[in-house]
């Protein structure tokens, strides 16, 4: 299973905390949609596109595992999610939250210049990069949980949330090794690499069979020689 396939799990887990206890609220346990219903539309703002992303995405790579490698309603739901963050920096700041307001600004930046990044990916690679920004985007709400957890749904959220960023991470870090040996592998293991991925075979057999065609063909240009000098 690809990291991105695997960070279906984390993502429909965050989602269905939705519907979880996870803080007190007036010596009452609340959810993050009873909170809504009890608030007003920034309340909504702050918390629905978290767990709606988380939904879509989950649901996004699940299409994609049979065969569907649409990904517009994940981008569009992932953009969402990042404009509502300067938004709720700026009316953080405008309550005096000290802490949040520069968290939301600063995740707001950070992954806006992901997005755009996910935007000019290949559509092979489009979700994953789409996964490294909700990452940075829920980032500030996830520590915000952590600072107020009391119950099993905010427990779950940050297990979720930090089993997803674990995932990211470690794909970084492959895609950073990988870029790094692609760089001082020969172009022939890289080719047979390539094609033993796309054909389900051994790599081994296949820079065996390319060696073995190298020289024919060094043999059949010798022979080529020798007939027209």
């Amino acid at each position: 299973m690809t990291p991105t396939r695997r960070a279906s799990i984390p993502l429909g887990l965050l989602a269905v905390t939705f519907f979880l206890p996870m803080a007190n609220a007036c010596n009452e346990a609340v959810s993050p949609l009873s909170y809504i219903r009890s608030g007003n539309f920034a309340t909504a703002m702050w918390l629905a596109p978290t767990f709606a992303t988380a939904a879509i995405l989950s649901a996004a790579i699940w299409r994609s595992r049979r065969g569907d490698p649409k990904t517009a309603s994940a981008f569009v739901a992932t953009a969402a999610l990042v404009i509502t963050l300067p938004v709720l920096g700026v009316l953080f700041l405008a309550d005096s939250a000290w802490v949040q307001a520069p968290l939301y600004l600063g995740a707001g930046l950070a992954s806006s210049l992901l997005l755009l990044r996910a935007k000019r990916a290949q559509a092979a690679e489009k979700l994953s990069a789409l996964l490294d920004v909700y990452v940075v985007a829920v980032l500030p709400l996830a520590i915000t949980i952590f600072s107020v957890a009391k119950y099993f749904g905010a427990h779950l959220f940050l297990a979720a949330y930090g089993t997803l960023a674990a995932q990211r991470i470690f794909a970084l870090v492959a895609r950073g090794m990988s870029k790094r040996a692609s760089a001082t592998t020969p172009i022939r293991a890289r080719v047979a690499e390539g094609i033993s991925q796309d054909w389900g075979c051994s790599q081994v057999r296949v820079e065996e069979d390319l060696a073995r065609f190298d020289e024919a063909l060094d043999e059949y240009v010798a022979k080529r020689s020798r007939v027209n000098p």
